[in-house]
């Protein structure tokens, strides 16, 4: 599968943790669809325990294969894969995805005729074919007063708005066009490899979620730009590497959001983050606790206050913005 000059167009990086299954049906997916591209696949397993690794050896002899001896997160995981790769561009691929048509060969070609690109994104579907939501702006104060999602996307649409104060995703309508953007899904995240020369690796601070949001802003600000591509296809299953009733995964978004900001803002706006960030989340586990008494749907409410006793926990918790705590959930995953 090499070049004639010995290179990757694409390096495919997947890592695993305890999905076998999924992480087949994408190899296949990538095989089957992506022809006329010189490419080479990386799989980094992080310490499963369901056969993934033989399954890999026995069925995907082509595939570089990294055997890591526990979970070591998404980001150390994708760094290690990333600084042996030799492709042009990176893509990071989640296990529980389908690549869909010639996705991948059409993300190459847009990023070989836009040098100015850094990253690209494409249009995630989920199993039943509907749009995710996968390209969006970074947050800002204005965020947390009136969320990032369900209010703003709704009036922007409603308004025949690009963007309203506070919206992060962008409407479906707009999921439909072509355009620049802050960030993209790391479901499926392109890079120019010339990139990472001049941004660096993913930060290794963030165990899982939030990785490329940060990325995105360090990319950015060296000059590159983000771009949303909507004529290339991924189906995107979600939730591929969470265990069922699992709360850690909604601590760590917590913890990232908030390290994010204080990381890329200046002291006074990371202090009235922390503000309306503890407030709203104070004032949210007020409602949830009321609803809990009326809806019948309490494992939804139990998810969403888990969601805000994170965001509380990472304010006044000084060890949730170490990196020995990021460490200590490695050793619970």
């Amino acid at each position: 599968m090499k070049g004639s000059n010995g290179k990757f167009a694409l390096s495919i990086i997947i890592v695993n943790w305890n999905t076998q299954d999924l992480l087949r049906q994408c190899l296949h997916s990538i095989y089957k669809t992506t022809h006329n591209l010189v490419f080479e696949i990386y799989v980094v397993d992080n310490n499963s325990t369901d056969g993934s690794v033989n399954m890999i050896k026995k069925e995907f002899s082509r595939v570089n294969l990294i055997e890591n001896r526990r979970n070591e997160g998404f980001t150390t995981a994708n760094n290690q894969a990333i600084s042996k790769s030799r492709g042009k561009y990176a893509l990071l691929l989640n296990s529980d995805t389908i690549v869909l048509g010639n996705a991948l060969s059409k993300m190459t070609e847009f990023m070989d005729a836009h040098e100015h690109v850094g990253v690209l994104g494409c249009k995630l579907l989920d199993k039943d074919g509907n749009l995710q939501r996968s390209a969006a702006w970074f947050s800002c104060l204005w965020t947390l007063i009136l969320g990032g999602n369900v209010l703003p996307v709704t009036l922007s649409r409603v308004l025949g708005l690009k963007r309203f104060p506070g919206q992060c995703y962008l409407n479906d309508r707009e999921h439909d066009k072509l355009q620049d953007v802050d960030w993209v899904s790391g479901a499926c995240f392109m890079v120019r490899k010339t990139v990472i020369d001049d941004a660096g690796l993913l930060d290794e601070n963030l165990f899982m979620y939030g990785e490329e949001v940060e990325w995105c802003y360090r990319i950015k600000k060296a000059g590159w730009s983000v771009a949303y591509f909507p004529d290339a296809h991924i189906s995107h299953i979600g939730g591929g590497s969470t265990l069922p009733g699992d709360s850690l995964p909604v601590y760590r978004s917590a913890f990232a959001r908030r390290y994010i900001y204080h990381k890329h803002h200046n002291v006074l706006s990371s202090f009235l983050y922390d503000i309306l960030a503890a407030a709203t989340a104070l004032l949210k586990l007020v409602l949830w606790g009321i609803l809990a008494l009326i809806l019948p749907d309490k494992d939804s409410l139990k998810k969403r206050s888990s969601y805000y006793l994170g965001v509380l926990n990472s304010i006044f918790n000084s060890n949730c913005m170490t990196k020995h705590r990021v460490k200590n959930y490695r050793s619970k995953t």
